[in-house]
């Protein structure tokens, strides 16, 4: 059985230490998307130390880096209303 589980919270807000460790308890592998986006150089370097704590703690799952906007179509699967449903002749690449 495939589990979509959807974290939000605030900025600083402890979403990626509370994401990693529920992760763990959930399985030896699986798919984490982390949705940040860089948009300055304090963000950048959030962005690098979180990848480097989960190297450093051997975080197994896959992560995945996609744009904020994932976070948005997640969220509206989760309700029944796909974006990808608006078009249904079209494919978005």
């Amino acid at each position: 059985m495939k589990v979509l589980i959807l974290i939000t919270g605030g900025a600083r807000s402890g979403k990626s230490s509370f994401a990693e460790r529920y992760a763990a308890r959930l399985g030896s592998q699986g798919a984490y998307i982390a949705t940040a986006q860089a948009y300055d150089d304090e963000m950048r370097e959030r962005i690098g130390l979180h990848r480097r704590h989960r190297e450093d703690r051997s975080f197994r799952w896959s992560t995945v880096e996609e744009p904020f906007e994932l976070a948005q179509v997640l969220s509206l699967w989760g309700t029944g209303r796909s974006p990808m449903r608006r078009n249904p002749g079209k494919r978005r690449l």
